[in-house]
């Protein structure tokens, strides 16, 4: 499943944007998303902008079990949330290097569209990434699960046409 939801991300962003830099990771591990634990599996994607580079990365966290007969039906049918975390590095005319940008309300002003302001304040959180075990912000995906269900997206079915459309939706949110 992780994998169907990240190369559906992978293709969609490679045809649709114009990144920087863009590769997938797909880790083993993965296979066991019944630990309630995110993947460690992502996308990466690089984006730069006038004297900052954004580096996203989108990965999925298993939210809750398809109820079935079997353990091994139960963990492929596991609903998946995508999250999208992200640092930005600004360049700093000091030492001419990029250092990471930690103020939200700056992160705000440089990646998300004047139009998400106001529904955005309060939706980025700042956290450990997962897959990289760095600092930065992420989307926070507490009403992720509800619009899913809401979209029809609730059952294991159809799972690249619903990444998609979350990427579309939640994605330019931040810039992506």
């Amino acid at each position: 499943m992780t994998e169907v939801f990240l190369n559906s991300v992978y293709d969609h962003l490679k045809a649709s944007t114009n990144p920087s830099y863009i590769s997938v990771t797909l880790e083993a591990a993965d296979d066991d998303l019944l630990t309630g634990l995110p993947s460690t599996s992502y996308v990466q994607v690089h984006r730069d902008l006038t004297s900052t580079r954004v580096i996203y990365n989108i990965l999925a966290w298993p939210v809750k079990p398809v109820i079935s007969s079997d353990a091994q039906s139960e963990q492929k049918n596991t609903m998946v949330v995508p999250v999208i975390y992200f640092t930005l590095y600004g360049h700093n005319p000091h030492t001419g290097s990029l250092e990471a940008i930690t103020n939200v309300d700056k992160v705000v002003d440089l990646i998300v569209p004047q139009t998400y302001h106001d529904q955005v304040r309060g939706g980025i959180s700042q956290g450990i990434n997962p897959a990289t075990g760095l600092p930065g912000f992420f989307l926070h995906p507490c009403k992720t699960e509800a619009w899913m269900e809401t979209m029809g997206f609730d059952t294991p079915s159809n799972n690249e046409a619903k990444y998609v459309v979350w990427l579309q939706t939640f994605g330019q949110v931040v810039g992506l």
